[in-house]
């Protein structure tokens, strides 16, 4: 009897090895986004979620504004020459949703892949030596988006949103196996943006100086205030022969008092825009046109303060951006 019931629990030692065994989870490198929390690649695949922004580039915009770093495997061999290698794998990058139709490609240590094709080395990581708290790496990888000569509708990316995914395969100079890696790139911002070449003013800044003022003649609406800069805006587009309905959209922050107005570093004033007697809030956009690659239009900016208020006396700055796209 005695031998039965030794013979039952190594049968329940055996089993519970066996799902503890089944439980572990493969982990082939750790990450981390700007110096921040250590993110650890879990069944092949890590979420990095990162403050992205659109940077103009020769020809293209790059998703970027972020700083990627991974490591040596943590559970890896702890001999001083043990390395990581990390190379794009096939199939290297899927776009997400927000950019299906879009022309996008890896830039890779500075240098531009479109399409992303398999086999390009990304990166070595080494061990250190003291069990696998080998230096950071940065990948200095990034997505970018080709430019074209003609209006395009503006893209929105929310927070959350997927960017893409970039596939890797990692091999070493160890006996650990091949592994293949999904890095998901998800957006922590807000932000909006275009791959068209179009200009408005050719690109230069559009300076709006109402001098001295007075605080008790500011206008309490964007309508009636007396305190207004007219300024002409010219459109333009690379491409010839473009005849198009197209979008002029404010994009900056609102005032606390107004949202439709824009924001400036006095908190009781605030600048408004109008185009034909109508006021643009920040974040939405006037119809204009293209006719033949060209086009043009005047618009007013005019001083407002919150109601009731006595705006303090000094400089003060606001600032904003236009951006073209289509209807």
């Amino acid at each position: 009897m005695a031998v039965l019931k030794n013979e039952n629990h190594m049968k329940y030692l055996i089993a519970m090895l066996f799902l503890l065994c089944g439980a572990q989870v493969a982990m082939a490198g750790q990450c981390r986004v700007d110096s921040g929390p250590l993110i650890d690649v879990y069944d092949n695949s890590v979420h990095i979620y990162a403050d992205v922004r659109a940077i103009p580039g020769s020809g293209k915009i790059v998703l970027g504004g972020y700083q990627m770093e991974c490591r040596y495997t943590p559970s890896g061999p702890t001999g001083d020459n043990s390395r990581d290698y990390w190379k794009t794998n096939l199939n290297p990058l899927v776009p997400g949703p927000k950019f299906s139709g879009y022309s996008m490609g890896l830039s890779i240590q500075n240098a531009d892949y479109l399409p992303a094709v398999s086999g390009i080395h990304v990166a070595t990581m080494e061990n250190s030596g003291s069990g696998g708290s080998g230096g950071w790496v940065d990948l200095n990888t990034y997505m970018f988006l080709r430019t074209v000569g003609v209006p395009v509708h503006l893209i929105n990316i929310r927070a959350g949103d997927l960017i893409g995914t970039m596939n890797f395969r990692q091999t070493n100079n160890t006996s650990n196996p091949p592994a293949d890696v999904e890095v998901y790139i998800l957006a922590k911002n807000d932000f909006n943006f275009h791959i068209s070449t179009c200009t408005i003013n050719g690109d230069m800044p559009i300076v709006v100086d109402f001098n001295e003022v007075d605080p008790v003649a500011i206008g309490e609406s964007s309508v009636g205030s007396p305190i207004q800069v007219t300024r002409n805006l010219t459109y333009s587009c690379p491409d010839p022969g473009i005849t198009s309905a197209i979008t002029i959209t404010l994009n900056g922050s609102p005032a606390s008092f107004d949202s439709n107005i824009l924001r400036t570093s006095n908190p009781d004033i605030g600048v408004g825009l109008l185009r034909a007697g109508v006021e643009v809030a920040p974040g939405t956009s006037f119809r204009s046109a293209l006719n033949n690659s060209v086009g043009s239009d005047s618009v007013v900016f005019s001083l407002v303060r919150k109601l009731g208020s006595f705006p303090a006396a000094g400089l003060f700055a606001a600032s904003a951006t236009l951006i073209m796209g289509l209807p």
